[in-house]
């Protein structure tokens, strides 16, 4: 076994490199991903607002073309 373990040596730092390798690659992956879900996320909780003022509470709002708002606010979505 004794001369095999320069071997062992080597396949392991082989192996934990090829680990960190890959776990470099994801991390960007990962952060984009996040900032994503973010921004879907308050796209979602303000379209949620307007939805309960608009039809649950009946509320006042204004439509142009693409673009809703609420009366006597500045919580406006544009459509795409």
């Amino acid at each position: 076994m004794k001369r095999y373990s320069g071997f062992l040596l080597i396949d392991s730092m082989f192996a934990f490199s090829i680990i960190i390798l890959i776990v470099m690659l994801l991390i960007p992956m990962y952060q984009e991903m996040s900032i994503t879900y973010h921004r879907k996320q308050v796209t979602l909780e303000k379209i949620r607002l307007m939805y309960t003022h608009i039809v649950i509470r009946e509320g006042e709002y204004t439509r142009e073309a693409n673009k809703i708002c609420i009366k006597g606010s500045e919580l406006c979505h544009t459509f795409k």
